[in-house]
């Protein structure tokens, strides 16, 4: 059962709190609003049976959190400032509030400090948009995820969790497409690409669609209380909606162009055969290329080419030399000195994900280096990434 504060008006109401467990759901609820990309976030107190919690909205994101340890007489709900509220009660330990209409008093019970903050005011529309956040999620039990489905989702965001190498470093969006026995999740930038498949029993959706950011599932992380085996984990085109026994968490989906679902796959099938094909263990390479990225400089390459003691890698920048010889067993090979190279920035992004699944091949043609290897739950993961302009040996 999930939390519900659904009040009908801002009535006067008193509370007593620990501070610290004030601040630390406060602190919660500003993390949840991060990811919300509107400017405009509000945030409330509600009192409702006995008990309290802080509320924050945007026109895309909604949170809410019952606060352990605070006990209410009253009903009703004040906005405020997560900042000035913090401040406040920093350092400070148990504290009785009183909220008149318009200001809310606050006391210390062990000591003298004592004071009044004046509030903004709560508009009818506000408590209009609390109570279809708090009602939104009763009629969605055929949206409703499966612990399963959820981990498998958590797997394959991680694993194609690229980044914007060349700008931000950010994460990249991913694209889940979630069949009645298939689940596939991609993300991708015009220089790499990412692609998770796994084969399910049964899923309980039909080609639901939604692009979510990797970082959605680190909010939901840090909400969740892994002993509380009630959350209800709510998937839609436009948000993913988690409720617990004692929060209740909105996030909002990205629009995207329909046909960006299929990308990763329609790039996998341009590029055709792959010639050049290898078998390593993930381990050894991750280890290579961290060390020769050590000397990474603007503009540089990395070499690749075929030998007959492996796959040699090679880094040669303003910042010194280096080269090693990975470890690995000749799968197909169309040209015994086969070489290309590659930014280093991307492969390195790519083999990061890879390090440490199972069944690890690398491949190379005149346009394409490419990762595949089975994740541990027995999902397959293809990463890969154009080659730098300089190949020309091939």
């Amino acid at each position: 059962m999930s939390i519900d504060f659904t009040v009908e008006k801002s009535k006067k109401f008193k509370f007593t709190a620990v501070c610290k467990d004030l601040e630390q759901v406060i602190s919660r609820v500003n993390t949840a609003m991060g990811a919300s990309s509107a400017q405009t976030k509000l945030y409330f107190i509600a009192a409702k049976g006995g008990k309290l919690c802080v509320i924050a909205y945007s026109q895309d994101t909604f949170c809410a959190v019952k606060i352990a340890n605070a006990v209410s007489e009253g009903e009703g709900i004040f906005g405020f400032d997560p900042a000035s509220l913090s401040g406040i009660i920093k350092g400070r330990s148990q504290m009785d509030f009183d909220f008149n209409g318009r200001e809310l008093e606050f006391k210390l019970i062990k000591g003298k400090y004592n004071g009044t903050i004046t509030l903004p005011s709560s508009l009818p529309e506000h408590l209009a948009h609390i109570r279809s956040s708090f009602a939104g999620g009763k009629k969605d039990t055929a949206s409703e995820l499966s612990r399963d489905l959820l981990s498998t989702l958590k797997e394959g965001m991680m694993l194609t969790s690229i980044k914007d190498v060349f700008a931000t470093n950010a994460e990249l969006a991913s694209h889940i497409v979630i069949g009645q026995k298939l689940v596939t999740i991609s993300a991708f930038d015009t220089h790499h690409f990412a692609l998770y498949t796994k084969k399910v029993k049964s899923t309980g959706f039909d080609d639901l669609r939604v692009v979510l950011p990797v970082n959605h599932f680190n909010i939901i992380d840090k909400m969740v209380d892994n002993g509380d085996k009630s959350s209800k984990f709510v998937l839609r085109t436009e948000s993913v909606r988690v409720e617990g026994s004692n929060f209740l968490l909105v996030l909002p989906a990205i629009q995207t162009n329909p046909q960006n679902f299929q990308i990763v796959q329609s790039f996998l099938k341009a590029q055709g055969d792959m010639p050049q094909r290898y078998s390593y263990k993930s381990e050894e390479l991750g280890t290579l290329v961290n060390n020769l990225y050590t000397l990474h400089a603007v503009n540089a390459n990395l070499e690749i080419s075929s030998t007959d003691k492996g796959l040699a890698f090679s880094f040669n920048t303003q910042n010194g030399r280096i080269r090693d010889v990975l470890k690995s067993k000749t799968v197909s090979s169309a040209k015994k000195d086969a070489q290309v190279t590659i930014d280093p920035a991307l492969i390195k992004d790519l083999i990061n994900l890879s390090k440490g699944q199972e069944d690890t091949e690398l491949s190379f043609n005149k346009k394409t280096f490419r990762i595949d290897c089975k994740a541990k739950s027995s999902a397959t993961l293809t990463l890969t990434c154009a080659l730098a302009q300089s190949s020309s040996k091939k």
